[in-house]
């Protein structure tokens, strides 16, 4: 009598123990790379591919996330980014956060899957170097909260790039405005995170734009002096910034990049990070006064867009500003030129009109100093 094999394990299994098995896999690749291992785990998948898949997705993005997830993906698929687009985008999912698919196809949820491994890894490496520059990091294990909140920023910034790539070369006036209309989607806070992910990628990118940007040396010098003060100058410029800035020229004056690095570690510049001058001559100054400008119209713009106006605005026009009933809100009210304020909250509101911008209060006590 002929011997019979016996059948894997799993394959013994009813149909919901198989499914239940998947639905507990860790994350979507994993999920379909057991799905194609055998056609028991295959027709397992199929016959409850949204129920399994969308749990699966779960377990490896966590449900805080996967909005932000979703949307990067549908910033990737915008192309051609025009300008009407971009509004129309961030109008749709930017303006109120909106709640993921209620279900994923395997399909969908391997792509989301394959760049959250990257984000995932990020986040973590984002975790080891912040560890490393302030002990606030080290007093209790990261939580998972801080993990969502940290990836969340990543994808953030992966739908700003998706959304401007390629738009830099336009009319810089109408990229302003499209920034500031992205951003003021977000909180002060959730700026600032975005503001941390983007430095930190540009640590993380440094190294690798040293090395594919710079050549091995004419001359292989003996003495680590002049890479090490030039790295210490350039520690946070990618390689457009590597040479001949016109922030270094002080450093130029004195040939920084000249001497040996004994006699740099006798002068102890490397004990203290590398700051670029203040600059003292006008253009530097006149592009400062331009910068702060920027600010003011961003923070009026802000102002505008939080009491429900949309369109074009400048300084001293507001008759293209569209107002959602026909007027802005301060017309037909009589406002007197003096005004004792009724209450602390009125006198407050008041004291911030007349207040300057941040930027343009720095430039002129800088230049009171």
């Amino acid at each position: 009598m002929e011997k019979q094999t016996s059948s894997p394990l799993i394959q013994n299994l009813s149909v919901e123990l198989q499914q239940v098995i998947l639905s507990n896999i860790p994350d979507v690749l994993s999920l379909r790379s057991a799905a194609l291992s055998c056609r028991v785990l295959y027709n397992a998948l199929l016959s409850a591919e949204t129920i399994i898949t969308t749990r699966v997705l779960l377990n490896q993005v966590d449900f805080d996330v996967l909005p932000e997830a979703n949307i990067a993906q549908e910033a990737l698929r915008l192309v051609p980014c025009t300008e009407n687009r971009i509004r129309d985008f961030i109008a749709k999912h930017l303006h109120k956060r909106q709640p993921p698919p209620e279900s994923w196809n395997l399909c969908d949820a391997v792509t989301i899957a394959k760049f959250h491994t990257c984000v995932s890894e990020l986040a973590l490496q984002f975790i080891a170097t912040a560890a490393m520059k302030s002990p606030i990091c080290g007093t209790r294990p990261i939580t998972r909260a801080e993990i969502s909140r940290i990836e969340r920023a990543m994808y953030r910034f992966e739908i700003f790039c998706n959304l401007f790539r390629g738009f830099e070369k336009s009319d810089p006036r109408l990229l302003n405005q499209l920034w500031a209309t992205f951003f003021l989607n977000f909180s002060p806070w959730e700026n600032e995170q975005l503001a941390c992910v983007h430095d930190h990628l540009v640590q993380a990118v440094y190294p690798a734009d040293e090395r594919n940007h710079t050549r091995p040396p004419f001359f292989n010098d003996p003495d680590t002096g002049p890479i090490d003060v030039w790295r210490w100058t350039h520690q946070n410029e990618t390689w457009a910034n590597f040479v001949n800035q016109d922030d270094r020229k002080t450093l130029r004056e004195w040939g920084f990049v000249m001497w040996d690095r004994a006699r740099l570690d006798e002068s102890s510049i490397f004990q203290s990070r590398w700051e670029p001058p203040y600059p003292n001559d006008e253009e530097s100054r006149a592009n400062i006064q331009r910068r702060a400008e920027m600010q003011a119209s961003w923070e009026a713009r802000s102002k505008m867009y939080r009491i429900g106006g949309r369109g074009w605005w400048s300084f001293g026009d507001h008759s293209k500003i569209i107002w959602p009933n026909g007027k802005a809100p301060w017309e037909g009210r009589f406002v007197p030129a003096l005004t004792v304020p009724n209450s602390i909250e009125e006198a407050r509101d008041a004291f911030r009109l007349m207040k300057l911008p941040e930027s343009v209060r720095r430039l002129n006590s800088r230049q009171r100093g």
